[in-house]
């Protein structure tokens, strides 16, 4: 015999021992080389022993009946390993699923937040832009109503009505102070220098009221003129007023 068909025929016996010693059994269909009829001269050794024939055949039908059930119940379990297989694909979907949504949803809250953002940016702007032109509009009035009075003031200097001029004098004053941080905007700057050169007409005219009136006779025309004076005196500031008194006392001291 070739070398050949001796590895052909030792190959089912190495076959049959490795699944031996991975499954071992000790049922006697199991063994290699199984031999029928050895196996019924076994249970039936002589002929008296063939009397228990039927029995012997109603055991075998009974062996039957529970390797036909353990059958059963192997591919039930098989069933439901592969139904318990398929319910985890579907777990494992459904959670790939839920995974992508919560991204989605991740990413939505993000793009939402950056819109929010731009808007409360955008809000802040608008309100910044309000503040300023709520700034500028409350400037010009101011200016516009700073040059009116300075036009009034200029006018009721020249017509010598001092009482409009005190009233006038304060609010020239009061209004001068806001714009006194814009002094380097040419307009403002001139519109300035006309207050303090009015501020300095005014106090040389007054004081030369006094002077020409005070000592002499006055009528009640010329007292209620030096009454109103008295009121530009008051509103031009403490250095004037030191000023006329400590010249009325070295006039009356002289």
């Amino acid at each position: 015999m070739s070398q050949d068909a001796l590895d052909a025929a030792r190959r089912p016996s190495l076959i049959d021992s490795a699944i031996a010693e991975v499954l071992p059994s000790e049922d006697p269909f199991d063994v290699s080389g199984f031999d029928a009829v050895s196996l019924i001269n076994k249970f039936f050794p002589s002929d008296v022993s063939l009397n228990s024939v039927e029995s012997t055949c109603e055991r075998l039908n009974i062996k039957m009946s529970q390797i036909d059930s353990e059958i059963l119940m192997a591919v039930e379990h098989q069933s439901s390993t592969t139904q318990a297989q398929q319910d985890l694909d579907v777990a494992n979907e459904s959670h790939q699923k839920l995974v992508d949504n919560l991204m989605r949803i991740h990413n939505k809250s993000e793009m939402t937040e950056n819109i929010v953002r731009e808007i409360c940016a955008d809000i802040q702007n608008l309100d910044y832009a309000k503040r300023n032109l709520t700034s500028t509009i409350t400037a010009i009035r101011r200016l516009n109503m700073l040059e009116t009075a300075v036009e009034q003031l200029n006018l009721m200097t020249t017509e010598r009505a001092y009482r409009e001029a005190a009233n006038l004098l304060e609010a020239v004053s009061q209004l001068a102070k806001n714009f006194e941080s814009y002094r380097r905007v040419e307009k403002i700057c001139e519109l300035l220098a006309t207050v303090r050169a009015l501020r300095s007409h005014l106090q040389a005219q007054v004081f030369e009221e006094f002077k020409m009136h005070i000592g002499a006779d006055m009528s009640d025309e010329a007292a209620a003129m030096l009454a109103d004076a008295a009121q530009v005196v008051t509103a031009l500031g403490p250095p004037l007023v030191a000023k006329l008194l400590h010249w009325f006392c070295d006039r009356e001291l002289a």
